[in-house]
């Protein structure tokens, strides 16, 4: 009589058991192609309704998550269609579909509407660049897993500062060790795709994760294959690289290509299928394996972690395969961080000059907040000089933003040899220096969010591991860059940070971007402007998107006001190349006004056709005093461009040549609190800027004289202005100048004799 009730539980224990081994299948309702369940999944024409059926799902089943795929040609940012926003509701009503965060790709679909045996159908609005053939139901429901299918092997995770690196091998392999082209990649992609339908599932648990505990496992994200290729560190400066070589021996090639310097060459070129793409690197120095796949997560919080990748086939997933090489058998001991910088190689690149240090090449993976979506790897070029030998001196360190060659491995940029010279790649995106929509790269709107500054977040990060790297000094930092893209994102990373950098050198900058117009007409011709690239990232003009912050992303990029609102701060000394020849001309101008009247230092030189910046300031010093000098009046009443008509009309300096807004670098500087010293050949109404212990209070009387040991030097009393910057009006200065407090006693020189100042 006891015997059935012990046998009754037995049955229960085993039961439940057997539904624990169960497992989760995870498959796709798709409509022609590689889907597990094809031609299942039909649109209307109009594209306004969905309709799934499920008659392959068994009525009962217990399904935990449903995902709605779908995906669209992005609109660009100046498009209408950006702001318009995509929503799917269940047929019959309801809420509408959410996003799936974080990559905000798929609509998650309510598991209670999910009924086997039953059509499931789902209402659309309108879907720009929506591709519905490619559109699919993803299920993961209670169930045996096909275990015929292939899996993936030697999953390993490595976790360094704030970054878990997660590695597999691919069920295919499509190279051998040899590196492919950037056009054998695509077509090895391309018959990857025409085989079969693969992509990797990475999942994330506190427990091991095994075909019993991956329901609980959280997705991070779906992977292609060949993720371990570095696509985007693809760059114009190798293939220009490939053809000096050639140039060197093939003398009619070299003819080919030298009109102008490589005129024509841009990264959508159709020989750059010729440039090898690398396998990236998680250590310093040593690429992946080839068939090696990649993931790059940044937990939220500290702790222990299990990963698993699995493989996906024609809408099939094998987490049958768990605990078999596709998942961790231990857990990763993971901290919060932003992660470092991984060291990839050595780039030669040098044909006929180039600098006796290295060009290295590094790559940096960011997460949000320094990118708006997670796994976004960027690359960057290191110039690092060469060893000196002996007590090893600070170095100065220079950023360089490239133009729309995205020449960023060897830049074509001038710089001392004791820089390190660091250029990122700006990609996918052109973010001019500041960042981009959130909503780019997603199902979103323009509508939903905001514009972040992701891309001076990430240039922060770099620049911070580059200072710790390096020995670095803090008062030769510097911003370079030319043109539309590459000088306005040097201006404007440079006052990200206002009072950090001692030099920006740039030129055919937008230093006040709302005002940029799409059309710019010089002289006779029609030029389009970079309005349609600032709107691609920021929405359009008249839009008025705002900022994380709540503000206009067009007013808060507005460096003109920016100028005009911090006279007080002593801004880096501006070596500004510019001419009349380019459609960034008024904006130039406006900006160089609003330095010339806030008495900040800058030097720009005009020619006819336009002129570069100038780089004899490169000695310039965040801790050090720099001089700004404005010519006089009766100076600019002799210059023949001052008298013109067009200079009320933002053509300062449009007719002629000269140098205006000069500003000087000064030698031998002696700064206490009540004396200043220094030597310096600059004219004109000169105002001291960046004294580190010469501070003046608004209204404050002070003596000034120079010393050129002739007679009569000149000297008198300046008064420090309502912003405690002094002036000194029409100074001829060609040697030292001495300036002392009113209060101060006679002091001694650095030579140690009396300058005989009074009281």
């Amino acid at each position: 009589m006891r015997t059935r009730p012990f046998a009754l539980m037995a049955c229960v224990v085993l039961a439940g058991c057997a539904a624990a081994r169960a497992g989760l299948v995870v498959e796709t309702w798709g409509g022609e192609g590689r889907f597990a369940h094809a031609k299942t999944l039909t649109v209307t024409g109009d594209g306004k309704r969905i309709s799934v059926d499920l008659s392959a799902l068994p009525g009962a089943t217990k399904v935990s998550s449903a995902r709605l795929v779908c995906f669209r040609k992005p609109p660009a940012g100046h498009t209408e269609e950006a702001r318009i926003k995509v929503q799917i509701v269940p047929a019959g009503g309801g809420q509408p579909l959410r996003l799936v965060a974080p990559w905000y790709d798929a609509f998650a679909v309510p598991a209670s509407v999910v009924k086997g045996g039953k059509t499931l159908s789902f209402e659309v609005s309108e879907f720009p660049g929506w591709i519905q053939e490619e559109t699919f139901l993803e299920v993961s429901f209670d169930g045996k897993p096909a275990a015929a299918l292939p899996a993936v092997t030697n999953v390993a995770a490595m976790h360094r500062a704030g970054q878990t690196f997660i590695t597999w091998t691919e069920i295919d392999k499509a190279f051998s060790d040899a590196l492919p082209t950037l056009a054998q990649l695509t077509k090895a992609r391309e018959a990857l795709a025409a085989k079969r339908r693969v992509r990797y599932r990475i999942y994330r648990h506190d427990k091991p994760i095994d075909a019993g505990s991956i329901a609980g496992a959280r997705l991070l994200a779906v992977v292609e294959p060949l993720s371990g290729y570095n696509v985007r560190g693809v760059s114009l400066n190798r293939l220009i690289y490939q053809h000096q070589l050639r140039a060197l021996k093939d003398p009619l090639f070299a003819r080919s290509i030298a009109r102008g310097p490589f005129r024509g060459y841009h990264p959508g070129m159709a020989q750059m299928g010729q440039v090898v793409v690398d396998r990236l690197a998680v250590e310093d120095g040593k690429p992946l394996g080839a068939g090696t796949g990649l993931y790059v997560h940044h937990p939220a919080k500290a702790g222990k972690a299990y990963y698993a990748v699995v493989a996906c086939v024609d809408g099939r997933a094998n987490t049958a395969a768990l605990g078999k090489g596709a998942s961790l058998a231990k857990p990763v001991a993971e901290a919060t961080g932003t992660g470092t910088p991984v060291f990839q190689g050595i780039e030669q690149l040098k044909v006929f000059y180039d600098y006796p240090g290295q060009r290295r090449r590094y790559v940096q993976w960011t997460a949000p907040p320094l990118s708006n979506l997670p796994n976004q790897y960027y690359n960057w070029g290191v110039y690092a000089p060469a060893a000196r030998g002996g007590a090893e001196e600070p170095l100065a360190l220079g950023i360089y933003f490239h133009d729309w060659k995205a020449l960023y491995l060897k830049p074509s940029w001038p710089h001392p040899r004791d820089m390190v010279l660091i250029a990122t790649n700006d990609a996918p995106w052109a973010s001019f220096g500041y960042g981009y929509h959130e909503s780019l790269g997603t199902l979103r709107s323009l509508a939903e969010g905001a514009v972040h500054d992701y891309t001076a977040r990430r240039i922060d990060e770099f620049v911070k591991w580059v200072r710790k790297a390096f020995p670095i000094d803090a008062a030769r930092m510097s911003c370079h860059g030319q043109g539309s893209l590459g000088g306005t994102s040097a201006l404007h990373y440079a006052l990200r940070h206002p009072t950090r950098f001692a030099l920006v050198v740039t030129g055919f900058f937008d230093a006040d971007p709302k005002s940029s117009p799409a059309i710019a007409q010089i002289d006779r011709r029609r030029v389009r402007t970079h309005l349609r690239s600032l709107e691609a990232v920021w929405g359009k003009k008249e839009w008025d998107l705002k900022t994380a912050g709540g503000k206009s992303i067009w007013q808060d990029r507005d460096l003109v006001a920016f100028v005009g609102r911090n006279a007080k701060l002593a801004l880096p000394f501006m070596s500004l190349g510019t001419g009349s020849q380019h459609h960034t001309w008024p904006q130039e101008t406006d900006f160089m006004k609003a330095l010339w009247k806030a008495k900040q230092p800058f030097c720009t030189d005009f020619t006819w056709g336009g002129q570069a910046p100038r780089f004899g300031w490169l000695n310039a010093r965040r801790d050090s005093v720099i001089l700004a000098a404005v010519p006089t009046k009766e100076a600019l009443a002799k210059t023949p461009w001052y008298k013109h008509a067009r200079w009320q009309k933002a053509a300062m300096g449009y007719w002629g040549g000269g140098t205006i807004g000069s500003g000087a670098v000064p030698t031998d500087v002696v700064d206490t609190q009540d004396r200043l010293e220094l030597t310096a050949q600059i004219f004109g109404n000169v105002t001291v800027r960046n004294a580190q212990q010469f501070k003046l209070h608004p209204g404050e009387n002070v003596r000034w004289q120079v010393k050129t040991g002739r007679r009569n030097d000149p000297s008198g009393v300046a008064t420090a202005d309502a912003n405690g910057l002094l002036t000194i009006a029409g100074l001829s200065l060609r040697g030292k100048l001495i300036v002392t407090r009113m209060t101060a006693e006679p002091a001694k020189t650095a030579q140690g004799g009396k300058e005989g100042i009074t009281k």
